[in-house]
């Protein structure tokens, strides 16, 4: 059997890093955009990943609106490769994280308009999926498969806490919060700064390796960066703060994850998050908005939700995420990320669900 997964590959995507290679003990998996873009190559089963990263020229729209040239090419294609294999679709998320306009909904919807199965990840996201397509197009024929995201098992994790902490420069007896990953926005900057500075005590540290700096609005460019500087140094300064700016290689994500005592996530719209499986992987307590499949999942295994439109809500989490590090709720998530999330099963029911629409020809 051969995969084409069809969009634009990525070393920092660690996901389909992992899938790929956990898949590879069954069959044959090409991960190629151009091969799909081209309608090139004999593949049985087609599985786009993130509909916007299928090009470069549809990525590079992010943010803007989509031509309408681009949606006729992509039916083109799509209808190339359903008369020729069978689609898969992974529903990562309803939308781009980085666009909110109507154009990449249609986007969406053209994509799963072929789609002969729809992969979900947890239970609301098949609902609100059914709910949301239904009037719009015939589901009948379409497969809808539950498939859980896989742990980062991959990924090194021999070092202790305390020599995560030495490493960070992060003090042993603090108290500390980690967010992991990008952040999106001054929406999600502004909860993490007040969630934090709202919680109680000052033997506390925010550990965050990619902070979202906003520029301030002045016209002088050098005066402009100054402010940003001076803004970094209070921060370096300041004891509560461990920021950084740069992204984190693979081999250095357990020092971070392992210096942390709880792992927040500051979305305040999303269907899944990969961090939430990343720290569930590491024995974290998770704390994160009760929206799509991020709440589904934590308000399942007892880690702490908030609403994300209200920093005092996201503060009590956080400390009641505190308190069940102390009841042994991480390595509770530790257990589950490794039992439920284990990639070779989640490879043998990707190749059970492939075989299923194969049969079905």
């Amino acid at each position: 059997m051969k995969i084409l997964f069809a969009c634009i590959p990525t070393p920092l995507n660690r996901f389909l890093f992992d899938l790929k290679n956990a898949l590879a003990d069954h069959c044959q998996v090409v991960h190629d955009h151009e091969l799909f873009w081209k309608c090139q190559g004999d593949f049985h089963i087609v599985h786009i990943h993130w509909p916007e990263y299928v090009s470069y020229e549809i990525e590079k729209c992010l943010g803007k609106k989509l031509e309408g040239k681009i949606f006729e090419e992509l039916e083109y294609v799509l209808r190339y490769w359903k008369e020729k294999a069978r689609i898969v679709v992974t529903r990562h998320n309803t939308a781009p994280h980085t666009s909110d306009n109507g154009s990449f909904e249609k986007l969406y919807t053209k994509v799963y308009t072929y789609a002969d199965a729809v992969i979900h990840m947890g239970r609301y996201s098949k609902t609100e999926y059914l709910s949301h397509y239904s009037d719009v197009f015939d589901l009948s024929g379409q497969k809808q498969e539950f498939i859980p995201h896989g742990n980062y098992l991959s990924l090194p994790n021999n070092v202790s806490k305390s020599e995560a902490r030495r490493k960070l420069g992060v003090r042993q007896s603090r108290k500390t919060v980690l967010v992991f990953g990008g952040i999106l926005g001054k929406k999600e900057t502004d909860l993490i700064r007040q969630s934090f500075r709202l919680l109680p005590g000052i033997n506390k540290t925010l550990l965050v390796p990619i902070w979202k700096e906003t520029l301030q609005n002045i016209s002088w460019i050098r005066l402009k960066y100054w402010v940003r500087d001076f803004t970094r140094l209070y921060y370096k300064l300041h004891p509560w703060y461990h920021f950084g700016y740069e992204p984190v290689p693979d081999n250095e994500v357990q020092y971070y994850l392992n210096a942390a005592d709880v792992l927040l996530i500051p979305r305040d719209k999303a269907l899944n998050s990969g961090n939430l499986i990343l720290g569930f992987t590491f024995g974290k307590v998770v704390v994160g908005p009760d929206v799509g499949n991020i709440g589904e999942i934590l308000n399942e295994t007892g880690n702490p939700t908030f609403d994300p439109n209200d920093h005092k809500s996201a503060s009590r989490a956080l400390g009641i995420g505190l308190k069940r590090v102390r009841e042994g709720l991480g390595e509770k998530n530790q257990d589950i990320a490794l039992k439920n999330w284990n990639l070779s099963i989640i490879a043998k029911q990707h190749i059970t669900l492939y075989n299923s629409l194969l049969n079905s020809l």
